[in-house]
């Protein structure tokens, strides 16, 4: 259950940028380099301190992934994988909520503390805008345009130098926590998976900058779309109390 979850968090936070679901006036600038359009999520999360998303991904061969996230900056966070798990990430420390009568947790206790490598891997979903902008670093804008949502940027990402840069390592360390072995293989996997193709990365951006929506779509291998709400909200995301985590 937690190798499962730690694939599925970290997969969100590799391939992600954010949007809001408010109707917004479109931007007055248009903005013409695309490391500031990929650096807009983390600028205003890190201005706001909290923001909720849904996010949607699809993933070929397999079924989609729904999930919601609430974020408080820095380093507490939220994540419900609907139909799947909620686990929370407060400081160094991440959760994972079991079912009633789950095999080796104590009885009456809801919650199960992960380890310290799967907590440091969570962790990284509080850089997700930090790896959307470096995927930003290999993007070129295709086209601007206004909509009801904004100002709508759509760029292109060549993933042969996505896979040359920083962005491949990170991701593949960030999945296998120190596991060499495993390291090399899904460097491999994802090389092959990627090799020549171009992926298109769509952002809308209101009139202030912040993010309005964001669509990655990694010509069919995977596709995320995400919308951000409420930033800058009042959240309380707390680590469970002591009495209600298993400690076996």
């Amino acid at each position: 259950m937690r190798r499962s979850f730690a694939a599925s968090a970290l997969l969100l936070a590799a391939l992600t940028t954010a949007c809001g679901t408010q109707q917004h006036t479109a931007t007055t600038a248009k903005l013409t380099d695309p490391n500031v359009i990929g650096t807009a999520v983390q600028k205003k999360l890190q201005e706001s301190g909290s923001v909720h998303m849904n996010l949607t991904m699809t993933t070929q061969g397999a079924e989609p992934v729904k999930a919601t996230m609430a974020m408080e900056y820095p380093d507490r966070i939220d994540l419900r994988i609907v139909g799947k798990s909620h686990a929370l990430l407060a400081g160094e420390s991440a959760y994972l909520e079991v079912a009633p009568g789950t095999k080796g947790v104590e009885p009456g206790k809801m919650w199960v503390k992960l380890p310290a490598e799967t907590a440091a891997a969570f962790a990284q979903l509080s850089q997700a805008s930090a790896q959307t902008a470096d995927l930003a670093k290999s993007a070129k804008i295709t086209s601007t345009s206004e909509d009801a949502l904004g100002t709508h940027y759509a760029m292109s990402v060549d993933m042969e130098k996505v896979l040359g840069g920083d962005f491949l390592q990170k991701l593949v360390q960030q999945q296998t926590a120190g596991n060499e072995q495993a390291a090399a293989a899904l460097k491999t996997a994802l090389e092959q998976q990627l090799k020549g193709k171009t992926a298109t990365l769509d952002m809308w951006l209101d009139k202030t900058g912040a993010p309005v929506k964001s669509v990655m779509d990694v010509a069919g291998v995977t596709k995320t779309e995400m919308t951000f709400a409420g930033w800058g909200e009042v959240r309380t995301i707390k680590a469970p109390s002591a009495d209600e985590v298993s400690k076996s």
